[in-house]
């Protein structure tokens, strides 16, 4: 269960929750099972925060820092996670499905059992991510579909 101080600081806005981050270094954030979609965090600082099954689907993360965080089981399906660095992060169950992940650090990564069906994953760097029984299906038809 999230922190409820740790929620109440994040729905303040991005610039003060980085703030509070750069004053509370050694906090590891608890933000398991917390309901944050549809939420622009673009920015944000989630290094080894938990995400522990959080609900994010169609929240805006682009450049957000999740160095070492524990997103396992958590919903980021839609979500825009352009330039977000997510290395050594563990995403294992995680639901990526439709993410735009491109540019992104997946570096170093657990993407065991991981849905990215149908994520951009252009330019993303998977350098030693473990994708193990990960779904990295396409549906193809949808580049072939008429403007």
């Amino acid at each position: 269960m999230a922190n409820p101080e740790h929620v109440r600081i994040l729905m303040q806005g991005v610039e003060v929750w980085n703030r509070w981050r750069s004053n509370n270094v050694n906090c590891q954030p608890d933000l398991s099972d917390a309901r944050l979609g549809d939420m622009n965090l673009s920015g944000a600082d989630f290094r080894f925060s938990n995400f522990t099954s959080a609900a994010l689907r169609r929240a805006v993360l682009k450049n957000a820092n999740f160095f070492g965080a524990d997103l396992s089981e958590a919903d980021l399906s839609d979500c825009e996670l352009s330039g977000a660095c997510l290395f050594r992060a563990n995403l294992s169950g995680v639901d990526l499905s439709s993410a735009k992940l491109n540019a992104a650090d997946l570096s170093g990564t657990e993407l065991i059992l991981a849905n990215l069906t149908d994520a951009d994953l252009c330019d993303a760097k998977l350098r030693r991510a473990n994708l193990t029984r990960s779904d990295l299906t396409r549906d193809v038809t949808s580049l072939f579909r008429a403007t």
